[in-house]
């Protein structure tokens, strides 16, 4: 990661007030990023970190399934560090009903 790219990501980030959305900047910045996620929200909780809802799709020996899950992270160095994370729930494919969305 290169300096200008570095000093770009911590002007962004401080331009963010905190308890506000920050999706958009993660995702334009490919900051975030865990196999199977098809859908997360980011909000800045302090100056210096932030609070991610994910759904991903979790395969089983049964079939597949939605993980729900919250993750802690700390902006350090224009990166985002996992601090920790919380399941909030798993939903098989099989109890979701047609065109119904997690």
């Amino acid at each position: 990661m290169n300096r200008q790219f570095r000093r770009r990501v911590e002007r962004e980030w401080n331009k963010i007030e905190m308890d506000r959305s920050c999706t958009k900047f993660v995702e334009s910045n490919v900051l975030f990023t865990i196999p199977y996620v098809i859908e997360f929200q980011a909000v800045k909780i302090s100056d210096d970190m932030m609070c991610v809802y994910s759904v991903s799709v979790f395969g089983f020996k049964d079939g597949l399934g939605f993980l729900e899950r919250i993750t802690v992270c700390q902006f350090i160095s224009s990166l985002f560090r996992g601090l920790g994370s919380l399941e909030l729930g798993f939903v098989p494919e099989e109890d979701l009903e047609n065109g119904e969305e997690i």
